[in-house]
């Protein structure tokens, strides 16, 4: 009885140390309270109509974002991003230019690693809230209105990256976004999904 108790009292002595020491190294990182930054890159839209009207469904993609520390290294994250594609059209019917503008309101959760070297990953997730407006005649979400079309969605993204600290508080951010939403907050899988994959570069200021 006596050696069980002393080898409760060893585990426990230890875990505090190790505790007391994980606490040490976290002060001693004291990271950012907030990151602010923007970024440009390319986008790809999962709608497998998109290309019944425009060439590609790649084109630039422009994005901003702040992350706010709520708890050691998770953040709360709000980030907005724009994707415009257009087109010349011309038909035994109809002649002009379609125009896709779409835009994203994404809310979620970030977690940064707790480390003082010059690359700062990260990898998050949240919701999405997507709105696409489109002209009139040339649309690729109802095809048959003669009136301008908008529609919204909602789904889920998810992200990783890293920031590389190249001057003090200033970093050069790398960033693979994924993100899935249904018009109407309906599932989007794929081919139905207003979501799509960003590849993004810009610069994050941490403060």
């Amino acid at each position: 009885m006596k050696r069980i108790a002393n080898i409760f009292f060893s585990f426990v002595l230890v875990s505090l140390l190790s505790y007391s020491q994980a606490e040490s190294q976290w002060a001693r990182f004291n990271p950012p309270r907030a990151v602010i930054g923007g970024s440009a890159g390319y986008y790809r839209v999962s709608f497998e109509n998109f290309t019944d009207i425009y060439d590609s469904r790649w084109d630039y993609d422009y994005s901003s974002q702040i992350s706010v520390r709520v708890y050691r290294s998770n953040y709360a994250t709000v980030q907005y991003s724009r994707f415009k594609k257009t087109a010349n059209v011309a038909n035994e019917n109809l002649s002009g230019e379609a125009a896709w503008d779409q835009r994203f309101i994404n809310i979620g959760i970030r977690w940064y690693s707790d480390t003082q070297k010059r690359w700062r990953f990260y990898s998050g997730f949240g919701f999405s809230f997507v709105n696409v407006r489109e002209k009139a005649e040339f649309s690729v979400l109802e095809p048959e209105s003669m009136n301008d079309v908008s529609t919204s969605g909602s789904g889920f993204y998810l992200e990783v990256g890293a920031d590389y600290i190249f001057i003090p508080h200033v970093g050069l951010n790398l960033e693979l976004e994924i993100s899935s939403a249904g018009e109407g907050g309906t599932p989007g899988f794929m081919g139905s999904s207003l979501g799509g994959y960003a590849f993004l570069t810009g610069l994050n200021f941490h403060f």
